[in-house]
C-alpha cells in the first residue's frame, strides 16, 4: 500500500491525501490475473472489440479502453494516475493557500487603508485649524502695524501743530 501525504507550509491549512493502490488494480496487489472486458453481461478474455462498454460498472479489473496491457504497462499507468492525483492535490492545496494568503493580505491592507484615511482626515482638520490661526495672527500683525502707523502719524501730526 502506498500512502502519499502532502502538508502545506501554512499550519492553518493542513491537507493530506491518501491513496491505496491495491484497490486500483489486482495487478498491483500481487495477483496476476488476465484482463477482462464486460460485454453483453458475460466476462470474456480481453479483446479489441468495439462492442465493449467503457462506461459499464467499473471493477478492480483493468479497463479495455487501453487495449490489452501487460503487467509493467499497467503498473506504469497506475503510477502515472497516482502521480497525477498527488500533483492535482498538491496544486489544489497551493491554490487554497494562495487564496487564503491573498484574503489575509486584503484584510490587512483594508485595515491599513482605513487607518491611513483617518490619519489623513485628522491631518486635514489640523491643517484647516492652522490656517485659521495663521489668518488670525496675520490680522493681529496687520492691526499692530496700523496702530503703530497711526500712533506715529498721530505724534507727527501733534508735533506739526
Amino acid at each position: 500500500m502506498a500512502i502519499s501525504t502532502l502538508t502545506s507550509n501554512n499550519d492553518t491549512l493542513p491537507f493530506s491525501y491518501r491513496c491505496d493502490i491495491s484497490c486500483l488494480s489486482p495487478l498491483l496487489s500481487g495477483t496476476t490475473s488476465p484482463s477482462y472486458t464486460i460485454s453483453s453481461g458475460t466476462k470474456s478474455e480481453a479483446s479489441s472489440s468495439p462492442q465493449s462498454d467503457y462506461f459499464s460498472s467499473r471493477s478492480d479489473k483493468p479497463s479495455t479502453h487501453y487495449g490489452t496491457l501487460d503487467t509493467s504497462e499497467m503498473m506504469l499507468l497506475q503510477e502515472r494516475r497516482l502521480r497525477n492525483k498527488t500533483a492535482s492535490a498538491k496544486y489544489r492545496a497551493k491554490k487554497n493557500r494562495q487564496y487564503d494568503e491573498m484574503r489575509t493580505m486584503l484584510c490587512k491592507m483594508t485595515k491599513e487603508n482605513e487607518i491611513l484615511l483617518r490619519q489623513l482626515n485628522n491631518i486635514h482638520k489640523e491643517n484647516q485649524e492652522l490656517k485659521k490661526m495663521l489668518d488670525t495672527l496675520r490680522g493681529k500683525v496687520i492691526a499692530q502695524k496700523m496702530i503703530k502707523q497711526y500712533l506715529c502719524n498721530g505724534l507727527n501730526d501733534a508735533d506739526n501743530l
